[in-house]
């Protein structure tokens, strides 16, 4: 499908990352790839201080292989950046994402 949109995607609080697979995957327009960028505290759950979900890294990961496949794992396609998003930073988000503007 492609509609003309270029550029990546971040998904921030993506827990076990089901919906993140479809942000990757929607993400590829007309062949070209992007970078997917994921932000979670995962299993640092100190850093939860809502208490929204328990995301876990490791079920990530096999989420996006089961739905995605291998090729979603390449870090030019996904990255992810185990962190707190009160202390994300925007330069943060574009050196994840090759420099692309998400």
């Amino acid at each position: 499908l492609s509609i003309g949109v270029t550029g990546g995607v971040v998904e921030i609080g993506v827990h076990h990352g089901k919906s993140f697979v479809a942000l990757a995957l929607l993400n590829e327009d007309g062949g070209a790839q992007h970078t997917a960028v994921a932000v979670d505290v995962f299993d640092d759950q100190l850093l939860n201080s809502d208490g929204s979900g328990e995301g876990d890294l490791g079920i990530f990961r096999a989420s996006v292989q089961d739905w995605c496949g291998q090729a979603c794992l390449d870090p030019e396609r996904v990255a992810v950046l185990s962190q707190d998003s009160k202390t994300l930073d925007p330069a943060q988000v574009l050196t994840a994402s090759n420099g692309l503007r998400p």
